[in-house]
């Protein structure tokens, strides 16, 4: 097809038609008689709604009666499963000039943009069709999606404190009135002494996607164990309930505190009578806290020189000191010092030991030129000790420049005899690594943590309960373990560890975290709070040691919350992660405090040499209201692979998301950016985020954004505006000459305003080719003053118009937008292969003919089925493509189904059996897929094989097209009946 543009400003600006799907423009025709509206509508929470066409006739025949026939007409929505067809014939009576037509809408969950069908008139008698309005259109959106979100309190000093929880809607409702109740439900926590029971309804009036609700937590005097309550979402009106459970987390704020020596030596005077040793409390304040103590070894003789004690301190709410008393005796054969050791052991009342657990008290022997006085001198029997509050580095350490160097030399902290040293791989106890967070938190300044478990090859450490928060700058680090290179031996998992326990959380800031695993844990695998400066680099977290299977945290692989100044990852070799198999996102940044961190040479959904999925179960990142990060980065090394999660790649949320920079990433491909690890939705999401930069006019800045199964970038509502996207590839491989299509579109401007698509230099222009639906779609009556200029839209990067999208550019109804212009500011839109630039919908025709071309002209089809058999059953199944697919939708299950028939041998009754599928194994080389069975299949009947063509969930090739099914049309399923002989 010839290149187009658009006219110069000034020139008479084209006619728009507000829809939501292409369609072809039409020659200029004769306006006749007969039209029928388009209709665009919420798709009903549960149960139908009807969509009502309106067919109207003009004043040219009215005394005259008149029929025309209707029949609905699949698009991208499924007759059967997204509305119910009709068809029929009108019949108008003279003098009637309107008529409606209600097709049945079906509820359900639609996720895409949105489905689409046609309403087609035909056959008119006594009227004429108006041939550019006899297809009625409907458009059906998706229903909104309620969801809580969990909270973390901790009590208050007095009074209540206030856990905020945030319900989301997504998208917002545009037309209508969400409502949805809710209400507090006990879980260990309990109404009226931990929390204040609240209930009530929450209302989004048409475009809100959030609200809060608040919930007080009572202050408590007693030390009690994290505890958790929560808020439930009943029943809502016209939106579902995705996620209708929010959790709130109490974290005790009655601190037991750290009991120890208040100094590691005294010294006594056998004269004294009775030396007083101090034990001290600090960071509590509990009441009912014990201690046990006893005197224990030395080289002074009990009975002799002193009176063995032992017993128990209890310390009251508020004590932050007691003493003990050991009686001295006089031993006039005493010719030298003694020493008698005391040991404080086994706290109770939730307090812990510091590490001053030992003392040493030295009887001092007699001095025989002195004669003994009658009232003798002693040396003090509370001896001056090491201060009991030491002086410690300041609270709020140095934080890290705002934009850190990645890869810069990292201090080396206290590797000293004396610094803890990780030598077994018990929970607790000496020589753990909780009682080496516990050492460097009680020692002021930066420690350094070492690993000398004996043994060759991997250790796992299994906690029972959760690791101590890092309140001291600290370097925990996996690589001092020997026989490490380049891969983690240190496993910590948290199968055990019990509820919402993260692997590790750091509130010092200042810490390191090298070179370890970091898995099963209910709540994050790293959660970062309050103080900054931190570096996590050379873990992997979320899967296997060795990277390749999936042993996800319950939230998110690492979080950073208000908290600034980290580096996650960095560009050297060694220095990346991989956090993937989580069930929560990957990274999420979250809180407006939360800035200027580093994101960086990380795999985010992948295994550990960037090939295959193995995705985190939510977003791959998320910017929650954090400004100022950068996310990658122009420097070999600095990008990250974000590829293979179930939702999106990265996800950008809220009015406080601004600022941040995206750049240099390889957005669902593989690592070597030529084969598609798609992330099941959008590659970039930006939900209501404003001035945000997707790559970058400069070299080396633009982000690889392909193989995705939504759109590669969505800004969508008003408050997505002042974004700039720039430089990237959006639908090619990493050569910018091979397809790797997302599956919905390249760039979809949904209601965003004031954005920039492109720009007039060489480095600013983003190739948008290869996807299989639209290039650059703009959409919604908002949707204005963004300038899309200088892309090339459907050619390679070098302009040869040879990577079609289906459309290239389709304004979609909207106005007020600066589409190319002179010079460098034009686009060049060119090669796609239904339309290069359109202003009215292009159906998705079942023809053959060349009128009217297929929308998915290409797509990989099943070539073979072989039954492997192990004498009499079935327990696996070879799918033969056609072509190479892409491996994560040909290895996602849901994406096979086989069936028994029911009654009648009917494969759709309701006593038809299911036959599960265990495992799919693609083998590229062959362009094959294994599927086992999960129970070996016995039967000499017939079994229904499907395989699912869904656009941008079933099957598709490397470009993004899905699989050609029934009736050899693209995007439909595969059915195919198999007999099995015994």
């Amino acid at each position: 097809m010839s290149q187009r543009s658009l006219p110069p400003q000034g020139a008479r600006p084209l006619r728009q038609r507000q829809s939501a799907w292409l369609w072809d423009e039409c020659e200029s025709r004769q306006l006749l008689s007969v039209t029928i509206n388009n209709v665009t509508m919420i798709e009903p929470a549960s149960g139908t709604a009807n969509a009502v066409f309106t067919v109207s006739r003009d004043q040219t025949h009215l005394k005259e009666s008149a029929t025309v026939d209707f029949a609905t007409q699949d698009a991208t929505a499924k007759a059967g499963k997204d509305y119910q067809e009709v068809h029929g014939t009108l019949t108008f009576a003279p003098g009637e000039t309107s008529k409606e037509i209600a097709v049945p809408i079906i509820g359900g969950l639609a996720r895409e943009p949105h489905d689409m069908f046609t309403v087609n008139l035909t056959n008119p008698v006594n009227e004429t069709l108006n041939p550019s309005l006899r297809v009625g259109i409907a458009t059906i959106l998706p229903t909104p999606w309620l969801s809580i979100g969990d909270v973390s309190v901790i009590e208050g000093d007095s009074g209540t404190t206030n856990a905020v929880f945030k319900v989301t809607l997504d998208p917002s409702n545009p037309d209508q009135i969400v409502s949805v109740p809710y209400s507090t439900v006990d879980g260990t926590a309990k109404a009226g002494s931990d929390y204040q029971a609240t209930s009530g309804t929450l209302t989004f009036a048409p475009g809100e996607t959030s609200k809060t609700i608040t919930v007080p937590i009572n202050h408590g005097t007693s030390v009690e164990p994290v505890e958790s309550f929560f808020v439930d979402l009943k029943t809502p009106q016209n939106a579902i309930v995705r996620d209708g459970r929010g959790t709130g987390t109490i974290t005790n704020n009655t601190k037991a505190g750290t009991v120890q020596f208040q100094a590691p030596a005294y010294r006594a005077d056998a004269q004294a009578g009775t030396a007083t040793i101090t034990v001290t409390r600090a960071e509590g304040t509990a009441s009912g806290v014990g201690i046990n103590y006893a005197t224990q070894g030395g080289s002074a003789v009990a009975g002799t020189d002193y009176t063995p004690v032992s017993g128990t301190l209890t310390f009251a709410a508020g004590q932050t000191s007691q003493t003990i008393s050991v009686p001295v005796l006089a031993n006039p054969k005493r010719t030298s010092d003694q020493t008698v050791n005391l040991v404080l052991s086994n706290p109770t009342g939730g307090g812990t030991l510091g590490s001053t657990r030992q003392t040493t008290l030295t009887i001092t022997a007699p001095i025989p030129s002195t004669p003994t006085p009658s009232t003798p001198t002693p040396t003090p029997s509370t001896p001056t000790p090491t201060p009991s509050t030491p002086t410690p580095t300041p609270s709020t350490p140095t934080p890290t420049p705002s934009t850190p160097t990645p890869g810069a030399p990292e201090p080396a902290g206290s590797i000293t005899n004396d610094s803890p040293v990780v030598t077994n791989t018990d929970d607790h106890g000496p020589g753990s690594l909780r009682q080496a967070i516990l050492d460097a938190n009680a020692n002021p300044g930066l420690d350094t943590i070492r690993f000398a478990l004996p043994g060759e090859g991997p250790q796992s450490i299994r906690l029972t309960s959760a690791l101590p928060p890092i309140t001291d700058p600290v370097i925990i680090d996996g690589t001092t373990q020997h026989g490490y290179q380049k891969s983690p031996l240190i496993e910590l998992t948290g199968i055990d560890a019990g509820s919402q326990a993260n692997g590790l959380t750091l509130n010092a800031g200042g810490s390191t975290i090298r070179g370890l695993a970091i898995n099963g844990f209910e709540g994050s695998g790293i959660l970062i709070q309050g103080a900054g400066g931190n570096r996590v680099a050379g873990n992997v977290i979320g899967t296997s040691l060795d990277g390749e299977s999936a042993k996800g945290n319950g939230l998110a692989g690492i979080s950073i919350v208000q908290s600034s100044n980290n580096v996650i990852g960095g560009s050297a070799s060694t220095a990346g992660n991989l956090v993937s198999g989580n069930s929560g996102s990957g990274i999420v940044l979250s809180g407006t405090s939360t800035k200027q961190n580093l994101v960086q040479g990380n795999h985010i959904g992948t295994d550990i040499d960037g090939d295959d999925p193995l995705g985190n179960q939510l977003d791959g990142i998320v910017l929650d209201n954090a400004p100022e990060n950068r996310i990658g980065g122009v420097e070999p090394g600095q990008g990250n692979l974000i590829s293979g999660n179930q939702l999106t790649g990265l996800r950008i949320l809220g009015s406080g998301a601004t600022g941040n920079l995206i750049q240099g990433n390889e957005i669902g491909t593989d690592r070597t950016g030529t084969r598609a690890i798609g992330n099941r939705f959008d590659g970039i999401f930006n939900s209501g985020a404003p001035g945000n930069t997707i790559g970058g006019p400069t070299a080396n800045a633009g982000n690889l954004i392909s193989g995705n199964g939504g759109v590669g970038v969505q800004f969508h509502s008003q408050g997505a505006s002042g974004n700039q996207l720039q430089g990237n590839l959006i639908g090619t491989d990493a050569t910018g000459t091979l397809p790797i299509g997302n599956a919905h579109g390249g760039v979809f401007l949904n209601h965003a305003r004031n954005n920039i698509v492109g720009g007039t230099s060489k480095d600013a222009r983003n190739v948008i080719s290869g996807n299989p639906l639209v290039g650059v779609q703009l959409a919604g009556r908002s949707a204005a003053g963004n300038v899309v200029q200088g892309n090339l839209i459907g050619t390679d990067i070098q302009g040869a118009p040879r990577l079609g999208n289906t459309v290239g550019l389709f304004l979609g109804g909207t106005t007020g937008n600066t589409i190319g212009g002179p010079g460098s500011a034009a686009n060049l839109v060119a090669g796609n292969v239904r339309a290069d630039i359109a202003t009215k919908p292009i159906p998705v025709s079942r023809s053959t003919g060349v009128d009217r071309p297929q929308a998915h002209a290409t797509g990989p089809s099943i070539t073979a089925v072989t039954k492997n058999v192990n004498g009499s059953e079935l327990t696996s199944l070879v799918v033969k493509f056609s072509e190479p697919v892409n491996r994560s939708r040909a290895e996602d299950i849901g994406n096979y189904r086989l069936r028994l028939p029911g009654r009648g041998n009917n494969f759709s009754a309701a006593d038809a059996i299911a036959v599960p599928v265990r495992s799919a194994s693609y083998d590229s080389s062959t362009t094959s897929v294994t599927l086992t069975l999960a129970t070996p299949l016995r039967s000499g009947g017939p079994v229904q094989f499907r395989v699912s063509g869904q656009p941008g969930r079933g099957v598709a090739d490397l470009a993004g097209h899905s699989l050609v099914g029934v009736g050899q049309q693209a995007g439909t399923d595969y059915v195919t009946i198999l007999r099995l002989t015994s």
